[in-house]
């Protein structure tokens, strides 16, 4: 039924409003893939400001997602490539030229992501976001950017925050 309460709801997502309503401090911003629940990678725009990290599908699109650098505990490079037991033993029993092309494939994308890792307790409660930039250049470039505005995001507020304690 289209008017029942459940199907009203079906088409649900959250939302903030549109990207472009949020030019406040545009610190940095562009494509980058995010790790999906099942494993896949979806693009997304996403925009550094001041104060967060905004997601959303596109550049004039709907703000999906937002990562206050007040909760970003970390951001990690991604190291290692993680091949599955089963991978490994198919390309052991039989070593092709065409695996080795699919090895350096993943290598390369393992060399574009990186982790942002939220504290619990607060919008993100803990949550690790992965993505993957288009190069390891500008993975490190998001990567920097990250670790210099949560850093700066948190010193400002520490310094708002600050109180002395007269006894």
């Amino acid at each position: 039924e289209p008017n029942s309460p459940r199907s009203s709801h079906s088409n649900f997502l959250p939302g903030w409003g549109p990207l472009e309503e949020h030019p406040d401090e545009i610190v940095f911003e562009g494509p980058l893939a995010k790790q999906m629940l099942d494993f896949s990678w979806k693009q997304y725009h996403v925009r550094i400001t001041a104060q967060e990290v905004l997601l959303a599908r596109s550049r004039d699109g709907d703000i999906r997602d937002r990562i206050p650098f007040l909760e970003i505990a970390d951001v990690q490079l991604q190291t290692s490539l993680h091949v599955s037991h089963h991978a490994s033993q198919r390309r052991n029993s039989n070593p092709t030229s065409a695996s080795s092309a699919v090895d350096e494939r993943n290598i390369e994308s393992s060399q574009r992501i990186f982790a942002v890792v939220t504290r619990a307790g607060g919008l993100c409660d803990g949550r690790v976001y992965m993505f993957k930039a288009t190069s390891p250049e500008l993975r490190d470039r998001w990567v920097d950017c990250l670790l210099r505005q949560t850093q700066s995001e948190q010193e400002r507020f520490a310094a708002a925050t600050h109180r002395t304690r007269f006894y």
